[in-house]
């Protein structure tokens, strides 16, 4: 998992400083990465809570939900303002 998240990090910079089809490229490696790293991480999370690995794994699940809920309002105000910036300054008030 660490050469996984050595790989992350490295290819986020590609992606952070490149462009074109390599920043492409990297971005879906990093994706790759992610998705492989992301079930240790899981089970991670969820080891030792004996009786309330239920309410645990609830509780990622809700995180996760959560994100990609946010992520859809994220884009909602930023379609509606035009403007990215703004949009999270009015997702911070909803918070």
């Amino acid at each position: 998992m660490g050469i996984l998240a050595a790989a992350a990090i490295g290819l986020t910079a590609v992606v952070r400083l490149g462009s074109g089809y390599l920043a492409v490229y990297a971005l879906v490696s990093l994706s790759a990465c992610l998705s492989l790293m992301f079930p240790t991480i899981d089970a991670l999370g969820l080891a030792g809570l004996g009786e309330d690995t239920k309410i645990g794994g609830s509780g990622l699940l809700m995180a996760i939900l959560g994100g990609a809920i946010l992520t859809q309002v994220l884009g909602f105000l930023s379609d509606a303002s035009g403007n990215i910036k703004m949009a999270m300054l009015r997702s911070n008030h909803l918070l």
